[in-house]
Formats: C-alpha cells, sequence, structure tokens
C-alpha cells in the first residue's frame, strides 16, 4: 500500500511562510508516514496546526528536541510550544495560540499510533 509523508506541522501553506516555522515543519522526527486512508482521515479529523507567533516560533525551534519515535517527538513539540507560551514576555494571545496549537498536535496522536502500526497482511 502506498504510504504518504504526513507533515505534523500542516498547512504547508502557512508552515512555510518563515524559515523557523519551515524548519520545525520539515524536521524528520516530524513527518511521519502514512498509509493513504489514514493519512486522509487525520486531515477530515483534524484541524491544521494554527502558525505561532513570531517569538513563540523562535523560542520553540530554541528548545525542541527530535527522538527517533514519531510519539515522542510529537510529545516533545507540545513540550516545546508550551514552554514558549510560558515565557514572561509571552502575550495571553500567544499563550491561547499556543494551546490551539497543541490541541491540534494532540487530536493527531492516536492516527500517528495507528499508522506506526506494522502493516498486516491477509493470508
Amino acid at each position: 500500500m502506498f504510504r504518504d509523508a504526513h507533515h505534523i506541522l500542516h498547512n504547508k501553506q502557512e508552515w512555510s511562510l518563515r524559515p523557523e516555522s519551515k524548519a520545525l515543519r520539515e524536521t524528520s522526527s516530524l513527518v511521519v508516514r502514512l498509509d493513504r486512508p489514514l493519512h486522509e482521515e487525520l486531515h477530515r479529523e483534524c484541524p491544521a496546526v494554527p502558525l505561532l507567533g513570531i517569538h513563540a516560533l523562535e523560542r520553540t525551534l530554541r528548545t525542541y528536541e527530535g527522538h527517533s519515535s514519531h510519539l515522542v517527538s510529537m510529545e516533545h513539540l507540545m513540550t516545546a510550544i508550551e514552554q514558549s507560551a510560558n515565557h514572561p514576555k509571552a502575550h495571553i494571545i500567544e499563550k491561547h495560540l499556543a494551546e490551539l496549537a497543541i490541541w491540534s498536535i494532540d487530536l493527531q496522536r492516536p492516527f500517528v499510533a495507528d499508522g506506526l502500526q506494522p502493516l498486516r497482511t491477509v493470508l
């Protein structure tokens, strides 16, 4: 079965606007290979991750640490976004935008977990 590259930080148009957001989006630990039907279902069920403001992006990029596990990488990303929102200079709107971004990433986790399961063959 054909497997698509799913970027955890989707929508491509928004997340490719700034070098900081593009760097996060294209981090290999945040790109998961999913079967096409599962990938299509994920996009039907999960909204795009809202683009963070420039200061939150910079802070997130500085603190994010990828991992060999995509699920752990997603957790690290959510933690980095949360830490950026807790910065003393973060505006209340940045904090709420971070919460939405974390929520939209969290909604993807069951789909990513399903996609990481080995393909089953029918005998």
